[in-house]
């Protein structure tokens, strides 16, 4: 057979198949390019559905016992490998992201518990904060269930993407546990309690406002109608809700927990146990290993003389050692060459993204239809999906300037076409249908009736009015020759047919599911741009009435774009290493 001119069957049909080989292994020497091997095929079944419930049912059923057979021919055979991908199969995987990534979201989540524990703790058993660590991240928790169920119960919709708000919100209210903490840190140990407290309020809820601020605005303009993607205005809104509500859990409900452990410390009671640290003469005279959980690390005599929390590691590093290294005058060109180098990366990798709309990107990794895609890829990129052409209003199908119109719309492409076998039978017959109703008749009464044209009768729609009948809808399938760039040449196939619908005088639409994608890929360049610079541009404009210095703002917004740069090519270049 060859897999250019298609496939004959026993009843003398004849089929294109190019699209539904995939690993093809042509015959040596072989002039029509006929076909040796293949690795893979690929069969479309299509369900009748007259848009009745009744209907809509008995299709679902079916699709649900062909997934079933399929999966036991892949259990059974061990050298065929079967997959299947129904109308029901992505929103079921859809559905299923998040069924399916519960654990790993409970894994994150026990490890930001014993990163958010470790971190808090010290060996001074008066100051170490390892419970409070706990509580910050249980607080942020709390604020995201919170957030999600004000959401939802103001008529919020859920889609697979809200799956990363509980990692972004985690992020934000973690910053600002973690800064109130250091604010505690901060304030000198012989003030009074009250003015403990309110110097690290005084210190750290300005700086954390004006983040949960600038989160909300740009948020906020992914949530506002300049956003065309309705998925990315339902995670901005979700995202809004949730930064709101972090914010105040963490000013009243931490702020809370922080007064509590700071009354235990103030008292000189142990961060974990809650009792009364013992006196220096008492634990002079305990074995070892009750010293090293019962000491504060410190003389009474001293207590209150200076800020313990200097002698952390990191903080004597940064103050000793790196801080001497980078104002050093011989290290600054080094730095600037250093930072050039990156920057020049930076926007290197930028020009280097890609498309990255893809099915595969959108759902769960080990989902069946990902497994699909990645399939389909890899054996059946070489042509696009099957493009179905719908005519959708009666048009002279027997006049020659209508058929030449149909030959320049689907010029480029292999066809898949009842008028193309049609005018083919006609030749071969030797017939002429110059005239509507000799062509209508011909086409009813003879070439639909022919074994290998019978397929064609769910192509063409007929309405019998009185004694005339007419053709009041039709279709034919597309399919184009593609190279590895298979995406952006489908797009670039859609923006040139889809404007011919609307100017051309035979009135058409073009369908695949997998437009669903392209489409949203097709409109979600310009608006996020858009968006974005204008959200950056707010983001500034708010930066530059609150840094004194000019030059620092300057510097200021050169150093958050350059990390912005710097952060895409990261991606793009995991990206690029991941594919590979």
């Amino acid at each position: 057979m060859s897999k250019a001119d298609g496939v004959t069957g026993p009843d003398g049909r004849v089929s294109f198949i190019g699209h539904q080989l995939g690993g093809v292994i042509p015959a040596p020497n072989s002039r029509d390019q006929q076909v040796k091997s293949a690795r893979a095929v690929q069969i479309t079944y299509y369900l009748h559905n007259y848009d009745s419930v009744t209907q809509d049912a008995i299709a679902e059923q079916w699709e649900n016992e062909f997934c079933k057979l399929v999966r036991q021919l892949a259990a059974a055979s061990e050298d065929l490998y079967v997959q299947s991908l129904t109308s029901f199969s992505l929103w079921r995987d859809f559905h299923k992201t998040g069924v399916l990534a519960r654990s790993e979201v409970l894994v994150s989540l026990v490890l930001i518990l014993l990163a958010a524990t470790v971190s808090s703790s010290m060996r001074d058993c008066l100051r170490g904060k390892p419970f409070l660590g706990l509580l910050g991240v249980l607080t942020i928790c709390i604020a995201n269930v919170t957030a999600a169920g004000i959401f939802f119960i103001s008529d919020g919709k859920f889609n697979s993407t809200l799956l990363g708000i509980p990692f972004f919100a985690m992020g934000h209210g973690t910053k600002g546990v973690f800064e109130l903490l250091a604010g505690w840190r901060r304030t000198r140990e012989n003030l009074p309690f009250k003015e403990r407290v309110a110097d690290a309020f005084a210190d750290v809820m300005v700086c954390y406002t004006m983040t949960s601020s600038l989160y909300i605005i740009t948020f906020g303009m992914g949530a506002s109608p300049f956003t065309n993607i309705e998925s990315v205005k339902i995670f901005c809104q979700s995202m809004c809700v949730a930064i709101l509500v972090n914010y105040f859990y963490v000013f009243s409900f931490y702020g809370s927990c922080l007064v509590f452990a700071g009354q235990l410390e103030q008292n000189r009671y142990h961060s974990v146990f809650c009792c009364k640290i013992p006196s220096v003469e008492y634990l002079d005279r305990q074995p070892t290993w009750f010293k090293t959980m019962m000491s504060d690390g410190h003389d009474l005599s001293t207590h209150h003389d200076s800020i313990p929390y200097q002698n952390h590691f990191i903080q004597h590093f940064l103050r000793e050692h790196y801080t001497e290294w980078i104002t050093n005058t011989y290290v600054k060109p080094f730095v600037v060459i250093l930072y050039l180098i990156y920057a020049s990366f930076s926007f290197m990798g930028c020009l280097q993204i890609s498309d990255g709309s893809n099915i595969v990107n959108l759902l769960a990794s080990n989902s069946p239809s990902v497994s699909y895609a990645l399939t389909q890829q890899k054996y059946f990129s070489n042509y696009s999906p099957v493009i179905g052409f719908y005519i959708y209003e009666p048009i002279e199908y027997w006049n020659s300037t209508v058929q030449e119109h149909l030959k320049t719309l689907g010029n480029g492409f292999n066809k898949i076409s009842w008028i193309d076998n049609f005018f083919q039978y006609l030749k071969v017959v030797n017939v002429s249908a110059s005239t509507k109703s000799e062509f209508i008749t011909i086409l009813q009464t003879s070439f639909l009736r022919s074994p290998e044209y019978q397929h064609f009768k769910d192509d063409i729609i007929f309405y019998k009015m009185r004694d005339e009948t007419e053709i009041i809808a039709s279709r034919m399938y597309l399919v184009a020759r593609t190279t590895e760039k298979t995406r952006e040449e489908v797009v670039e196939l859609l923006e040139r047919l889809r404007p011919l619908s609307l100017i051309n005088s035979i009135k058409f639409i073009v369908f695949n599911p997998t437009f669903v994608f392209m489409d949203r890929y097709s409109s979600s360049v310009i608006s996020p741009i858009l968006t974005s610079g204008f959200s950056v541009l707010i983001v500034l404009i708010l930066t530059f009435f609150l840094v004194i210095n000019p030059l620092g703002n300057f510097w200021l917004i050169l150093t958050v774009t350059s990390v912005e740069l710097g952060a895409v090519q990261c991606y793009t270049a995991l990206s690029f290493y991941l594919c590979f």
